[in-house]
C-alpha cells in the first residue's frame, strides 16, 4: 500500500470516527429542546399515558416558557387527569400567546364545561368552530354544553355535525346517545351507544347508560336487535356496570313504567292551562312553582309549608343523571321539592354559586352513589358543603363499589339504601319512605324548639 492509499485511509477513519461522534451526540442534544418533548408528550397521550405526557410537557415548558404546542400538551393532559382549572389556566397561556390556536380553544371548551361553565364552554366551542368548521371537537364540545343548557335540539344538530366530519370519532355518537336519551329516544339512544361502543369498546359512559335504557328504561322491549352487550376481557371500563350487570336486569323489569303517570297528568294539566295551589298547614293558599312546570304537588308529611323552594338536594355524576332524574321525579310525585342540576341553575347565576345555594336551601341530600360519584371530585365538594350545614345526607347505591377514605369520612354509614338490583321503582320507593321519615323528623325537632 502507496504512502498516498494510507493517507487516503487515515482521512477515511477520522471522517467515520467524527460521524460516529456526532451520531451519539445528536439524539441528547436534541433530547433538550423544547421540541423533543412536546413530541414525547404527544406520543405519552396517544398512549393514554397522561401522567407522563404531562412530565414532558412540563419539561419542554421549562426549556421554551413560550413554546404554545408545550402549553397545549399540558393543557391536554391536565384536562385528562380532570385537573380541569389548571387544564383551563393552561389553555389560557396558549391563547395569550396565540389567540386563533383551534386546538386550546377546544380544550378551554371542554375545560369550562367540566367546571359546569356551560355557557362559557359554548362560547370557547363556538370560536373553535368559527377558526374551523370541521372541527369535530369542537362540534361534539358544543354539543355538550347545548346538552347541560337544556337545549336538546341543538345539542343533537351539533353532535350530528361532529359525527358528519368524522363518523369515527366514538365521543360524538356516545354524547348524542345521551341526548336522545334525555329526550325519551331510548331505541335512537341504543343506536347511537351501540355505535359508540363498536368504535371503542372501552367507553364507560356509552356502556352504562346502554345498560339503563336496556335494564330499566326499555323492559318490555321486543326488538331482536337490542341484546345487553357482553361483558369483554378487555379491561374495567369495557365491563357492563355492577349495577346493571345483575342477572335479574333483564329487559322483563318493570323500569320506570309507574314514573310516567305523574308525567302524564303534569303534561294534562299545562294543557289545560290549569294553575294551582296548594295549601300550608295552617290552611293557608300560596302558591307553589316548579321552574319550568307550573303545576302544584301535594304537601307530603314534614315538607316546608308552601312557597319555600325545597327540601332534597340531589348530587349526582353526570353519567348517572337518569337515575338522577328518575329518584327527583318519584319523590316530587310524592310531594318532596327536589333541587337538581342543570334544571334548577337560574339563567346567568354561576353555577358553583347555585349549587351551594341550592345545598343551603335543602334539609336532605340524596346522593345517587356509584363508581363515577365515588371519584367525581364535584360531588365531594357538593357533599363537604352539605356536612358543613349539617344536611341529613342518604346515600342511594346503584353499584355494588367501596366508598373511597375521603368519601365514607363524608358520608358515614347509617343511612345507606341499596340499590343495586333491580327493579329501581322498588327502591326508589323506599328513598321516598326514607326522605319523608327525615323530613317528618325534622319538623318535629323544629316544633319542640330543639
Amino acid at each position: 500500500m502507496t504512502f498516498q492509499n494510507r493517507r487516503r485511509g487515515f482521512k477515511a477513519l477520522r471522517i467515520l470516527v467524527l460521524f460516529l461522534v456526532i451520531f451519539a451526540l445528536v439524539p441528547h442534544v436534541y433530547a433538550e429542546t423544547a421540541t423533543y418533548w412536546v413530541q414525547a408528550s404527544k406520543s405519552l397521550a396517544n398512549s393514554e399515558r397522561w401522567s407522563e405526557s404531562l412530565d414532558a410537557a412540563e419539561k419542554a415548558i421549562a426549556i421554551d416558557p413560550n413554546n404554545k404546542n408545550a402549553w397545549v400538551a399540558k393543557a391536554v393532559a391536565l384536562k385528562n387527569l380532570n385537573r380541569n382549572q389548571e387544564s383551563l389556566d393552561a389553555a389560557e397561556k396558549v391563547l395569550s400567546i396565540d389567540p386563533d390556536f383551534i386546538t386550546a380553544w377546544v380544550v378551554k371548551s371542554s375545560a369550562l364545561n367540566a367546571l359546569g361553565k356551560y355557557k362559557d364552554g359554548l362560547d370557547a366551542a363556538e370560536k373553535a368552530i368559527s377558526l374551523d368548521p370541521n372541527s369535530y371537537t369542537g362540534w361534539n364540545n358544543k354539543a355538550i354544553s347545548l346538552l347541560n343548557l337544556n337545549r336538546y335540539q341543538g345539542a343533537v344538530d351539533a353532535a350530528d355535525m361532529s359525527i358528519s366530519i368524522n363518523p369515527s370519532y366514538a365521543k360524538s355518537w356516545g354524547n348524542k346517545g345521551y341526548v336522545l336519551q334525555n329526550l325519551g329516544k331510548y331505541k335512537e339512544a341504543l343506536a347511537a351507544y351501540d355505535k359508540a361502543l363498536a368504535l371503542d369498546p372501552k367507553y364507560e359512559m356509552a356502556a352504562d347508560n346502554r345498560q339503563i335504557i336496556l335494564s330499566y328504561l326499555l323492559p318490555n322491549s321486543t326488538n331482536p336487535q337490542i341484546t345487553t352487550r357482553p361483558a369483554t376481557t378487555s379491561g374495567p371500563t369495557a365491563q357492563p356496570s355492577p349495577a346493571m350487570a345483575s342477572p335479574e336486569a333483564t329487559p322483563s323489569s318493570p323500569g320506570f313504567r309507574s314514573l310516567l303517570l305523574p308525567l302524564v297528568v303534569i303534561v294534562l294539566v299545562i294543557a289545560a292551562g290549569g294553575g294551582y295551589y296548594v295549601y300550608s298547614k295552617n290552611k293557608q293558599k300560596s302558591p307553589m312553582t316548579l321552574p319550568s312546570l307550573p303545576v302544584a304537588v301535594p304537601t307530603a308529611p314534614g315538607a316546608r309549608p308552601a312557597g319555600s323552594h325545597h327540601d332534597v338536594f340531589i348530587s349526582y355524576a353526570q353519567v348517572n343523571k337518569p337515575v338522577a332524574d328518575a329518584a327527583c321525579a318519584k319523590l316530587e310525585s310524592q310531594g318532596i321539592r327536589c333541587w337538581i342540576a342543570p334544571r334548577d341553575v337560574p339563567p346567568g347565576i354561576n353555577f358553583p354559586e347555585a349549587i351551594v345555594e341550592g345545598i343551603e336551601g335543602s334539609r336532605v341530600m340524596v346522593l345517587i352513589f356509584s363508581s363515577h360519584s365515588n371519584r367525581s371530585q364535584h360531588v365531594v365538594r357538593e357533599l363537604t358543603t352539605a356536612v358543613k350545614r349539617e344536611l341529613v345526607i342518604i346515600p342511594f347505591r346503584i353499584e355494588n363499589v367501596e366508598p373511597t377514605k375521603s368519601m365514607e369520612y363524608l358520608i358515614g354509614i347509617p343511612h345507606w339504601l341499596e340499590a343495586i338490583t333491580p327493579p329501581l321503582e322498588r327502591h326508589l320507593n323506599n328513598l321516598v319512605g326514607s326522605v319523608k321519615k327525615f323530613l317528618t323528623d325534622d319538623s318535629k325537632r323544629t316544633d319542640s324548639g330543639k
